[in-house]
């Protein structure tokens, strides 16, 4: 496998006589059949790992510089780690099925909703179908919550063997900007890519240094062999694209009318109107907010590519919700109670924006922040609930061995002064106080974890489900 790939210049005169079986960019997860991977990243230079992965058992690597290790170890020099772990992988668990269809999905906001409602509205038409999201990876047969680490080509190529092997059809996959940077999707055969949107975001110092580095690398995701790129229509891109592209948001296969604000029972969402040929659909898509339109028109064009029906269209954006994405998990005579996974200071804007023009009454929102990390994002969470929502609940959401107190302290550091929050470290009791402090018109948006029923704390993941504690208090008022 190392010696029929031609990024690689074999520096080891002979290479040891095993299996491969797996590679990795992680030494605590290395084994004697492993290729050892250094790769860079702003957080770790794998090449400063390499003593721990042979002393794991690993005698293959492949790397940028030698490394300082025993003459029995095979290593391997290229110009371009990530690209050799690209190609290592897709010669280990290539060729996909040819039955398999990619997708992927990119763009500054609605990445995870687009790739959710795509899945979902594919599922409801009983296609057998695998999603990776920011949230997780589900491979048709079990949901795998994200890691701290965000996934590299390895952890993509090993999923997608998975997928095959338990018989997904179709895979959709959200991809982003650092992602794609880094030579995540290098290689896979995509039937499709799309991107929703593009705008400045993650500039700066440990994330892309410009616009300009945030579009190529953006630009990554529709390099060949992609066979189709869809943008929407009238965005003026910047991105050099080697693909054809089709404008979604245009005369085509179909046109999406969003007729705006509607509600059905308790439910608020907006009104859409499917076209095509005569063909009129009015749809009442269960999700509030003017950007549920464009999610759903970029969904519905990857449904019409997987092979879908107007009819069959129409049909899931009618019963299908992006899972954790203003997703209403109770309501009772006008009280509301939403879950979102926002998780920066910007997205919970964007959220409290939507849940305001749907609620008459008083919104409040129930938040924490994860322990012993992304310690940069604790401000802006607060600073966001406290500028836009009536009261804000802070609790306990995944502290780790952090105190909850240490974190929400961080988490009110920028707290606009005349606004309300009260402090309830057990989150059980802090939903249910939440919930029985609502009245009818009233809106409750909790944001916390959509897919992964745990919590970890200092005594290690118990199972916990905002969903199941929100329900039940709610129904007990």
């Amino acid at each position: 496998m190392l010696r029929g790939l031609p990024e690689l210049s074999l520096t080891a005169t002979r290479l040891p006589a095993i299996e491969i079986e797996n590679i990795e960019t992680s030494p605590l997860t290395v084994s004697k059949n492993s290729v050892f991977v250094c790769t860079r990243t702003a957080l770790r230079d794998g090449h400063y790992s390499a003593e721990e992965a042979y002393h794991r058992g690993c005698r293959v690597f492949v790397a940028e510089r030698g490394l300082a290790l025993p003459r029995e170890a095979a290593v391997c020099l290229v110009e371009d780690a990530e690209v050799a772990l690209a190609g290592l992988c897709a010669k280990l668990w290539g060729p996909l099925p040819e039955d398999m269809c990619v997708f992927g999905i990119t763009g500054t906001h609605g990445k995870s909703s687009v790739a959710l409602l795509t899945a979902g509205m594919l599922r409801r038409a009983g296609k057998t179908v695998a999603v990776l999201t920011g949230d997780g990876a589900d491979d048709g047969k079990k949901f795998i919550p994200a890691g701290s680490a965000v996934p590299d080509a390895a952890d993509l190529w090993r999923f997608l063997y998975r997928c095959g092997a338990n018989g997904a059809k179709f895979v959709v996959l959200e991809l982003s900007a650092y992602m794609l940077k880094h030579q995540t999707a290098r290689g896979i055969p995509f039937h499709a890519t799309l991107l929703t949107d593009l705008a400045p975001h993650h500039i700066g110092p440990g994330m892309h240094r410009d616009f300009a580095a945030y579009c190529a690398a953006k630009a990554a995701l529709f390099a060949p062999p992609a066979r189709m790129a869809y943008f929407p229509f009238g965005m003026n891109t910047v991105l050099n694209v080697n693909a054809p592209i089709t404008y979604y948001g245009s005369s085509g296969a179909f046109s999406l009318t969003d007729e705006g604000a509607a509600v059905q029972g308790e439910v608020y969402g907006r009104g859409l109107t499917l076209q095509k040929d005569g063909q009129n659909y009015a749809i009442f898509h269960p999700v509030p907010g003017d950007f549920a339109c464009r999610n759903a028109e970029a969904a519905a064009v990857l449904a019409r590519e997987a092979g879908l029906t107007l009819a069959e269209i129409a049909e899931g954006l009618a019963a299908v919700t992006p899972v954790g994405r203003l997703e209403l998990i109770a309501c009772r005579e006008g009280r509301r109670v939403y879950l979102d996974t926002a998780y920066t200071g910007e997205e919970v804007l964007r959220v409290l924006r939507t849940l305001r023009t749907v609620t008459t009454g008083r919104l409040s929102v129930l938040l924490g922040s994860v322990g012993g990390r992304a310690k940069a994002r604790r401000a802006p969470l607060g600073a966001a609930a406290g500028q836009l929502a009536d009261f804000t609940f802070f609790t306990a959401d995944d502290p780790d061995s952090e105190k909850p107190e240490d974190i929400v302290r961080d988490m009110v550091a920028e707290w606009p002064r005349l606004a309300r929050y009260d402090f309830i470290q057990d989150r059980a009791e802090a939903i249910a106080t939440a919930v029985a402090a609502l009245h009818p018109g009233d809106t409750l948006l909790i944001l916390g974890k959509a897919q992964d029923n745990t919590q970890l704390t200092a005594t290690g993941k118990s199972f916990f489900s905002d969903r199941e504690i929100a329900e039940a208090a709610l129904y007990m008022l």
